[in-house]
């Protein structure tokens, strides 16, 4: 974009807006992607393949072998929702955790549809 030109051009801000509910739904994808930089593709296939996120990753054959590496973009994109949830979390939980008066099976059937995935929530948290 800056190439033809001497200075730098400055913009001014681009309205756009990053899907949290595709973030969360493959957030464990995107830290590994954040943490290890390239990543065998078979291990993230899923993701890769979502077309819906060409933009956030690239697929790269390096000796003979796909990987995938999330682009400025993709990064850009998982560090802004992971801060945004950090900043917010009690916010976000108060919705997933069960009320009082609440019995063990209704606890149980939030369990079971993935709303209370502590494992998930603990590391999001931090």
């Amino acid at each position: 974009m800056f190439e033809r030109f001497e200075e730098i051009i400055e913009l001014s801000p681009q309205p756009v807006s990053f899907n949290f509910d595709l973030w969360l739904s493959n957030y464990e994808d995107f830290k590994r992607l954040s943490t290890d930089d390239l990543v065998p593709y078979d291990e993230v296939k899923d993701l890769a393949n979502d077309k819906r996120l060409n933009t956030l990753v690239e697929v790269e054959t390096i000796k003979g072998k796909k990987t995938v590496a999330l682009t400025a973009i993709g990064q850009l994109f998982h560090e802004t929702f992971l801060h945004r949830f950090r900043r917010e979390k009690r916010s976000f939980l108060e919705d997933l955790s069960p009320k009082k008066e609440e019995s063990k099976f209704s606890e149980e059937m939030q369990k079971r549809q993935g709303l209370l995935d502590k494992r998930k929530v603990n590391d999001l948290i931090g």
